[in-house]
């Protein structure tokens, strides 16, 4: 699909050729669409096993560049475990530096508790991954829970969905750094500026997109 960035208009471009995920409807498998960045005028996506595939942007359709070696999904997202926990994972895949970048995690998080928790499964880690063979490379640990990340002005920021934050993100080292706080009421960075930079739209924007997310975890949690 594309986004009028004018009005948040929707339309759809064209089928990926990849497979559906859904609770309800479509069972998760390997070939499964996950998510998608754009590098250099050009737009990539993932499936479930971390697949790279390049993604034509006038009809939607992909074309399979190879395993970037990055951990699999090999469970259907917010699926009930036998005791009670469900599963996550997190991933973050964008461009930035002319380089194209993923974080990726998995957990399970226990609502049977008085106090919900989330246990990693799959610890976060930073990768650069070659768009020419898919290959990725690690670079380091990352903060759990990275969902979305975007360059401004030569600086990563990224969303942290576990905690609500929105934090800088180390290219080189995969460290991250605390910014600011999101407000979960509406899903905007606290403190913004009332006629904001550029810098603060984006942020804004990101801290909307990962909080769009969340929000829509959670009926499945139930």
């Amino acid at each position: 699909e594309s986004i009028n960035t004018a009005n948040g208009a929707v339309a759809i471009v064209g089928a990926t050729g990849l497979g559906d995920c859904s609770l309800l409807t479509s069972p998760c498998g390997p070939t499964s669409a996950n998510t998608i960045a754009a590098l250099g005028g050009k737009i990539y996506g993932t499936d479930y096993q971390n697949k790279l595939y390049a993604v034509n942007p006038l009809t939607g359709a992909t074309t399979s560049i190879g395993l970037t070696g990055m951990p699999g999904i090999t469970f259907v997202p917010l699926s009930t475990n036998p005791d009670g926990s469900f599963n996550v994972f997190d991933e973050a895949f964008f461009a930035a530096d002319g380089k194209l970048y993923a974080t990726f995690d998995t957990g399970t998080v226990d609502t049977t508790a008085p106090n919900p928790t989330l246990t990693p499964v799959i610890d976060a880690k930073l990768y650069q991954i070659d768009p020419a063979t898919g290959v990725a490379t690690l670079i380091g640990p990352t903060a759990f829970g990275l969902g979305a990340a975007v360059e401004v002005n030569g600086t990563t920021y990224a969303f942290n969905a576990p905690l609500r934050e929105v934090v800088t993100l180390d290219l080189a080292t995969g460290k991250t750094a605390f910014v600011n706080d999101l407000d979960p009421a509406v899903g905007i960075v606290t403190g913004a500026a009332a006629t904001p930079e550029p810098s603060s739209i984006a942020l804004a924007a990101l801290g909307i997109v990962g909080f769009a997310v969340c929000r829509r975890r959670r009926p499945a949690q139930a």
